[in-house]
Parts: C-alpha cells; sequence; structure tokens
C-alpha cells in the first residue's frame, strides 16, 4: 500500500527541495581562500595585489612574495601576472596558526606590502607523496596512503567542454581517485600557452579556465588528484622533440616559472614533463627537453610534486640514472598487461610505477571490458603499482551518458581497502605463495592468467584469482598488437569453472580467518578459518566469477597504519549515519536524506540507493519504475537539481514536487 505522508511532514520537505533549487547553499569553509579569509590546513591562499599593468609588458613585473609559517619557515613564490592590474600569489599551506606574507617587487604599487592570514585544521588530504614506509606506494600530506585508481581525461581543462562537472561527479560515484588531463586543454599545443607570436604574453583565457576548474575540484572534490602533463609531446608519434629546442632559453625559463607560479600550491596537482614520448638515447632532443624541466622544477618548485615522464607503449622507463633525481614515480603505457607483468622490468628504483594507459574501450578495446578493467586493477594494485582505466581518450562524455561498462565493477575495488581499513602499504607482492590447482592453459601459473597475491608480513594475505578462461599467453611487441596481446586483450572469465588455490602457508603458525569477495559486485563471504603449517587449498564458493581470497591471522594487529585525526570543523559523516546534526557533512560520494518521513531522520544515503540500509548499492534495481523510484525518494534532498537513478531514467526535482502533491 502507497504510503501517505502527513499534510506537515509533506510541507516540510517540499521547502527543503525548493530551498535547495532556488538558494544556494550556506558555503562551508573553502579550501581555496584569499586575502584575509581563514584558510584551511592542506589548502591553498592567495594573495591579490594590485600594480601597473598598462607598463610594457606586465608579464616581465617580477614580484616576489615571502610567506611566513607559524613556526617561521620562510616560502618565498614569484607572483604572476593575472590581467588589468592584478597579481597573484599562492602557497601551499602545511601549518596551523598565524601566517605572514611580506612582497618585494620592481613594481612600486606592489612592492613592500603586507599581511598575515590564519590557517585552521582541516579534514584534507594534501599533496601527493612517495610513501615514507613503502617506496612502490603512494601518500598524502596527512600520512595515509593513497590507492591509485585512474581515469584517462585529456580534455578536462578544454574550453569547449561543458559537461566536465559532471565528469567528474560519475568518476568519483565509481571510484576513481585520480585522473589525467593535458594542461590547458586537450590536444595540447605550443600555441596554446601564448597569446603572442614572439611568445611573450601568456594566454590568460586558458590559464584562468583551467584555474577556475582547479579550483572548483578543490572545493568540491578535495581528495581527487589530477595528473598534468605539462607540455606538448612531439608532432608526430614516435619523433624526436622538435620545437622545444627552437625557443629560447628566456622563454622557456619564463614559461616554467609562470607554471610553477600558477599550479605549484596546488594540493590536487601532481607532474609528468608529456607522454606517448620516445625518450632512449635516439631521441637526445627529448631527452634533453625531459631533463631540463625536470631539473627546473626539482630546484625551483617550493612543494616538490611528485614529477615524471611518459614514455611510448610497451617501452620501458627511460630516466633511471643517479642524475635524473628529478623523477619521484616511473610511469609506464602497456598492451593488455593484466598480470602487471611490466612492474618486474621497470622495478630498478625504488619508485612508485604507475601504468597511466592501456587499451581504451573505444581504441582497440578489449573484448570483455567490464571483466578486463578490473582485473587490470587488481593485478596492478596487488602487485605494488597502480593502473587507468580508460573509456574514451579524445573526448569528455560523462560515463552516465555513454553505453561503456568497464567501470562498472570499479567501485568494489576501493571499497575493498577501505571497507576493511587495509593499508596497501604494509604488504609486499606474493605471487611465488599462490598455485592455482586448475589453472588456464596453455601457461598455467607461469602466465597472465595467474593469481595475483600480496602479503603483509605473516598476518595477512589478499589473492585475487582472474579464473581465466585458457588461451592467455605473456609477451609485449613494440609497435603491434601481437598474437600474444592479442590472446590478452580477448581475456574472458570461464564460467565453468570454480577456481581452487593452493596457499603456501608452511612456514607461518596460527589460525587465519578466510573471507572470499566477488570482485564483479563486491559481494563477500565467510570461509572457514585455517591453520597454518603446510599447504592449504581454497576453493571459492562461486562457479564463474574472478574472486579476491583474503586470510588474516586470528592473532594479526590492524593492517591499517594509525591515520592523524584532525579537529574537524564539521564533522564527517559516513553511510547509514545520523546526518541530522547541521555541522554534518556526508562523506564524498554519498547524500543526507529522510530515511522516513519525518524531520529528524537524515542519515547519509548513496544518492542512487534504493534499498535502505544497503549503502553498497550504486544503481536503482532492473525492475525499478520512475514512480516507485519517485515513492521511494519522497524524502531525498540534495544539492544536485537532478538525482541520478541509472543511465537510463533520472528524477527531477520538478518530477518530485508535482507527485509529492499528488500523495
Amino acid at each position: 500500500m502507497r504510503k501517505k505522508l502527513s499534510l506537515l511532514a509533506l510541507i516540510w520537505i517540499i521547502s527543503i527541495k525548493l530551498r535547495v533549487l532556488f538558494f544556494p547553499k550556506m558555503a562551508l569553509a573553502a579550501n581555496f581562500t584569499r586575502g584575509e579569509e581563514t584558510a584551511q590546513n592542506f589548502g591553498v591562499h592567495e594573495i591579490v595585489l594590485t600594480g601597473n599593468g598598462s607598463v610594457t609588458n606586465p608579464f616581465d613585473t617580477q614580484t616576489t612574495i615571502t610567506f611566513i609559517s607559524p613556526t617561521n619557515k620562510t616560502i618565498p613564490v614569484n607572483a604572476f601576472y593575472d590581467g588589468g592590474n592584478t597579481w597573484r600569489a599562492r602557497v601551499y599551506i602545511n601549518e596551523i596558526g598565524s601566517w605572514k606574507w611580506q612582497s618585494s617587487s620592481t613594481d612600486s604599487g606592489l612592492n613592500n606590502k603586507s599581511g598575515s592570514f590564519i590557517v585552521v585544521n582541516s579534514n584534507l588530504r594534501g599533496m601527493l607523496r612517495k610513501h615514507k614506509q613503502n617506496p612502490r606506494q603512494l601518500m598524502t600530506d596527512n600520512e595515509q596512503t593513497f590507492i591509485n585508481i585512474a581515469d584517462t581525461a585529456y580534455f578536462f581543462f578544454s574550453t569547449n567542454e561543458t559537461d566536465w562537472q559532471k565528469y567528474i561527479k560519475d568518476d568519483i560515484n565509481y571510484g576513481i581517485s585520480s585522473i589525467r588531463s593535458d594542461a590547458l586543454g586537450g590536444g595540447l599545443t605550443w600555441d596554446m600557452y601564448w597569446s603572442d607570436t614572439s611568445k611573450t604574453r601568456f594566454n590568460l583565457t586558458n590559464f584562468q579556465n583551467m584555474d577556475a576548474r582547479l579550483q572548483w575540484l578543490l572545493n568540491n572534490y578535495p581528495n581527487l588528484q589530477v595528473q598534468i602533463k605539462l607540455v606538448p609531446g612531439p608532432s608526430s608519434y614516435g619523433a624526436d622533440e622538435t620545437v622545444w629546442q627552437t625557443l629560447s632559453q628566456t622563454t622557456r625559463t619564463n614559461l616554467l616559472r609562470y607554471l610553477i607560479a600558477r599550479w605549484s600550491a596546488y594540493p590536487n596537482l601532481f607532474f609528468e614533463v608529456t607522454n606517448d614520448t620516445r625518450c632512449t638515447s635516439s631521441y637526445p632532443n627529448t631527452r634533453a627537453m625531459a631533463r631540463e624541466i625536470g631539473n627546473y622544477f626539482l630546484n625551483n618548485d617550493p612543494w616538490k610534486h611528485l614529477l615524471s615522464f611518459g614514455p611510448t607503449r610497451d617501452m620501458n622507463f627511460c630516466f633511471t640514472s643517479s642524475a635524473d633525481n628529478w623523477v619521484s614515480y616511473i610511469t609506464l603505457e602497456t598492451s593488455y598487461d593484466l598480470s602487471a607483468d611490466k612492474i618486474q622490468t621497470n622495478s630498478t628504483l625504488p619508485l612508485p610505477i604507475y601504468n597511466e594507459e592501456d587499451y581504451y574501450e573505444t581504441y582497440n578495446p578489449p573484448t570483455n571490458p567490464r571483466y578486463f578493467y578490473r582485473r587490470l586493477l587488481w593485478s596492478w594494485l596487488l602487485s605494488g603499482g597502480s593502473a587507468t582505466y580508460g573509456g574514451d581518450w579524445d573526448a569528455l562524455t560523462p560515463y552516465s551518458q555513454t553505453n561503456l561498462v568497464g567501470l562498472d565493477s570499479i567501485p568494489f575495488i576501493s571499497s575493498y581497502f577501505t571497507d576493511r581499513h587495509i593499508d596497501l602499504a604494509l604488504f609486499q607482492p606474493a605471487d611465488e605463495l599462490v598455485q592455482q590447482i586448475n589453472a588456464p592453459t596453455p601457461e598455467g601459473n607461469n602466465g597472465p592468467s595467474r593469481p595475483q597475491a600480496a602479503r603483509r608480513g605473516n598476518e595477512e594475505f589478499i589473492v585475487y584469482i582472474p579464473n581465466a578462461a585458457n588461451g592467455e599467453v605473456s609477451g609485449f611487441t613494440d609497435g603491434t598488437i601481437s598474437s600474444a596481446e592479442t590472446s590478452r586483450r580477448q581475456a574472458i572469465l570461464d564460467n565453468t569453472k570454480t577456481p581452487t588455490v593452493e596457499v603456501n602457508l608452511s612456514n607461518i603458525t596460527g589460525m587465519f580467518r578466510v573471507e572470499w569477495y566477488r570482485a564483479y559486485d563486491g559481494f563477500s563471504q565467510k570461509g572457514s578459518s585455517v591453520a597454518g603449517g603446510d599447504y592449504r587449498k581454497f576453493t571459492s564458493p562461486w562457479q564463474g566469477y574472478d574472486v579476491v581470497l583474503r586470510l588474516v591471522s586470528t592473532t594479526s594487529s590492524p593492517s591499517s597504519t594509525p591515520t592523524p585525526t584532525p579537529t574537524p570543523i564539521s564533522t564527517i559523516v559516513r553511510c547509514d549515519e545520523s546526518c541530522t546534526s547541521a555541522n554534518s557533512i556526508c562523506e564524498e560520494g554519498l547524500i543526507c536524506y529522510l530515511t522516513n518521513s519525518l524531520p529528524g531522520s537524515e542519515k547519509c544515503r548513496h544518492p542512487q540507493c534504493v534499498e535502505e540500509n544497503d549503502c553498497q548499492c550504486k544503481k536503482c534495481l532492473p525492475s525499478e519504475t520512475k514512480e516507485k523510484c519517485l515513492i521511494r525518494y519522497y524524502g531525498v534532498f540534495t544539492s544536485s537539481v537532478d538525482l541520478d537513478l541509472n543511465k537510463d531514467r533520472k528524477i527531477n526535482s520538478l518530477d518530485f514536487i508535482k507527485y509529492a502533491l499528488k500523495l
């Protein structure tokens, strides 16, 4: 029977919806602040100064702002010209308390200015770093391990792309934690930096557009990291660089100084010189450009962002000499590397390894993309690296507006680790401990279909079992898709098989709890505890699925390292917890809505969850009608005009009001 609302409750609910529709929500403390505004720790603060913009070239005006932290650390940064009579200087904040600043400039209007601002604690994570405990892993400045699950969004900063906010919202909902993008806009070219042929005046339209989107990201999705390609690659694929060397040294230096002045304070950025570029000794111009840019950033970026260089597909990383200390992570491109084999051939440096591109779902796509991409990401994470989903490399179409399926199982990867408080930085790859009894042919447990395992000492083991059909073989061929690569491109589940693995626990004593997890949909099931001291067999409870097996010692200490807990300005509320308090903020990806018809029953839930108390669901059930969704959502209120229920149905606020008035 349809549930009726009291008139009072109905009026209250509609008033909430109308308030959201017609009055912008009151902004909480921004993560990007200016002037005398109170700033957030691990955020960005900007000083705006007024100078003489009518000089011959205001971009040549040299202005330095020296920031002084509460512990008296001095951080000099270059101010940059931003049009009219405006100069800006930005600082990345990593100390709580009172900050001061002082300017010096060749422009009298910009010279000898000073001020102060207050920094308070926050829930921000800060910049991305190489992990202190495990050089293969990433962490943020709050010392929390960062699980990199990436997506390619080359055109995110393009002024022609209008759905960029929706694109990000979809990525967040599907578990993406970083995106890759060209600086300034997709299809980055050298003429996008300057507005004049002499290359002395920067294109402010492009730079300001990029700033606006970065600040929106920082204020709305601060945990999402963005890898920026700093400069274009060669004009043709596989060629040596031809433009950089033609620029004067002054032009090159001015460009790099300007990029650092505008971008280095952002904690949600990390850098790549360029990508898709050959870089062996046969390409001297490219190598020289990479090293010049890399060393300039190493010596002049005040906060030492992560920086790398992207080689072409299936090539090994080039910059591994002791002189290349500007490199702080390794980037690769691969061809259907479902077993993370390229990690082994690029592991000479103790640095994080990031597979920034395999093939795309719209370009040389895998035969079974939902299976392929979840398997790719699971394998690379458990092998000590990270990988990227690629939807459409030359467009920025929100996932929910496509027919793609490659992201459909990805939310169940990040949630697996966060829900169980698993810290991957404490794990090491351990494929050698696991054998699949009914392994696929022809290469069995030595091939790409083998189980991928990681261990935390003798206390915890995580095993991803691909349960692949026969036919996959190893091998890579530069410049073409070989038969071996094609075999992995066609990877498919063996729907007839229930996988069984044998884990070598012979040198480990004690009892272990057993848990199974379906990579397809995140369903979990406990198994019977087992004792160490021998080789133990484990059979999946499900036929025809790729699965994750987890063994945890019954005497184990927690697998997650303590994460500093700041004193929050607002209370961050988890799924299914009450959000009635005025300072409650639901975790990223959740909204606060009524769980019954009366005020005071608000709880944080996933916006696409139509089953009460089910915080893992992501979409409406296939049988869910629009009318039923409206009934189930009659108490929902959100800052969005539309509530995305799935790719085919949307309920907008007008529908809600019309239907509510009929109840």
